[in-house]
């Protein structure tokens, strides 16, 4: 397996317009994209080859709510890895023992092949791998 550099780093949001206005405004990140899915906002961010992901899940029922409601203003959900091959990638994951969120590379709302780590493998840090 090998790991290409960081791909994006995901932070989940409560605001996700004061965090925009601090990477754009503050910070003189330039606003890469930024769209709502059913259940909650993105932002990108680029810096040098790593993307900065806001979310900011705005239901309940989504994902990234439990996460948002016990984080503060906001904080890092996950860092994820770029890769070549995620099928292949994710056979050398099984094959080390490791677990994993999903049964095999989903493709997010945000359209990148991902896989997640389970909590149990990367030991809480929330690692994740994208197909570049």
């Amino acid at each position: 397996m090998e790991l290409k550099g960081i791909h994006h780093i995901a932070f989940v949001v409560k605001d996700i317009d004061h965090f925009v206005d601090l990477f754009k405004e503050k910070l003189n990140m330039k606003l890469e994209k930024r769209f709502d899915s059913t259940s909650r906002s993105f932002a990108f961010f680029r810096v040098g080859k790593t993307t900065i992901e806001l979310i900011c899940p705005f239901r309940p029922d989504d994902d990234y709510y439990p996460f948002m409601k016990k984080s503060g203003l906001g904080a890092i959900h996950h860092v994820s890895f770029a890769v070549e091959d995620l099928d292949k990638t994710f056979n050398e994951i099984i094959s080390l023992g490791l677990k994993t969120i999903q049964s095999k590379p989903i493709i997010a709302a945000t359209g990148w092949k991902v896989l997640n780590l389970a909590p149990e493998s990367d030991h809480g840090l929330g690692l994740q791998l994208t197909e570049e």
